[in-house]
């Protein structure tokens, strides 16, 4: 991960911010975000998970309010996502951002993706949602996407998971399989170290660099510790090369974290040093053996023997 100025290196900013009462006002805080990131460089934005409701649902004690809550849920045509995408453009800039969509299925947690020329050139529902909790009230995404995203700087393979996403290897290694060199991860939870590990992993075996964002403590429903991690987790790491005595360098990949109040975050990506890394390191795609991971699309949950079994 380089400095600016190179012509392959692009910023990302972590906009770490509390949310509005309504979607028009979180817009407005969104859009005051991404205009203080772009002053400092931002080649990408990125907002918290469902930004448009600041990741409040329904009272279930309340009558109607179930109903109210998915009535809110809007089109990708709204004046929310539209102004995003203008704002996009006004900016040259990209911003991610997430919102409850409305679809044929009920509302979903939404991502988009709005490139610096006001384009949508990745749309996300979460795949993951959280069954335990009144998220079950979203309908679920049902694949992985990539997309090619232009810069100022460098064009980039992008791809989104949201939250609860991070929680399974299969969306990270999914979406590294179909190409993607940065993954952008809206969040809204509180975030310890457990899960902050897990998220170093999810881009040290699948070389990605992971760009997330939550909610500061102030929003009650995230602690802040947004996080930009690196995929090079060692330096001088050449898989073609014959010297088994080369030694690799180790290299710390969390590259920027967040308190727990409100702040906007960046870190830079070198893209031919990214690449390099890719297409030379060990891991990720190079040595998999799919031909024994068939358990992995079997529909069972945790199966095994019984311990008693094992014992003569």
């Amino acid at each position: 991960m380089a400095g600016v100025g190179r012509l392959t290196s692009i910023r990302i900013a972590l906009l770490q911010l509390h949310p509005g009462e309504s979607p028009r006002e979180s817009f407005e805080i969104g859009a005051e975000g991404c205009r203080r990131a772009q002053k400092l460089g931002a080649d990408i934005c990125l907002l918290p998970e469902i930004w448009s409701h600041g990741y409040r649902f329904f009272d279930p004690a309340t009558q109607g309010s179930l109903e109210e809550w998915r009535d809110s849920s809007m089109s990708w045509d709204s004046e929310f996502v539209r102004g995003f995408r203008e704002l996009a453009k006004e900016l040259s800039i990209a911003i991610g951002f997430s919102f409850l969509e409305a679809s044929d299925r009920g509302p979903r947690n939404a991502f988009a993706l709005a490139d610096m020329r006001g384009e949508i050139v990745l749309k996300y529902a979460k795949v993951h949602v959280c069954l335990h909790a009144l998220e079950r009230n979203c309908a679920p995404g049902e694949d992985f996407y990539v997309a090619p995203l232009h810069t100022r700087s460098s064009p980039v393979i992008v791809g989104a998971m949201i939250c609860y996403d991070r929680e399974f290897p299969e969306a990270a290694r999914i979406l590294a399989l179909k190409g993607a060199e940065i993954v952008l991860v809206p969040n809204a939870c509180h975030l310890d170290d457990h899960r902050l590990g897990q998220l170093k992993t999810r881009a040290f075996e699948n070389k990605i660099v992971l760009a997330m964002t939550n909610y500061p403590s102030s929003a009650g429903h995230g602690n802040g510790r947004s996080v930009g991690i690196s995929a090079i987790a060692f330096s001088n790491t050449d898989a073609r090369s014959s010297d088994d005595n080369k030694q690799s360098q180790y290299r710390e990949i969390l590259m920027v974290e967040g308190g727990p109040e409100e702040g906007i975050f960046t870190f830079d990506v070198d893209l031919d040093e990214l690449r390099s890394y890719r297409e030379n390191a060990i891991w990720g795609g190079r040595h998999r053996r799919p031909d024994t991971y068939q358990i992995l699309t079997e529909r069972i949950v945790e199966a095994g023997p019984d311990p008693h079994s094992l014992i003569n």
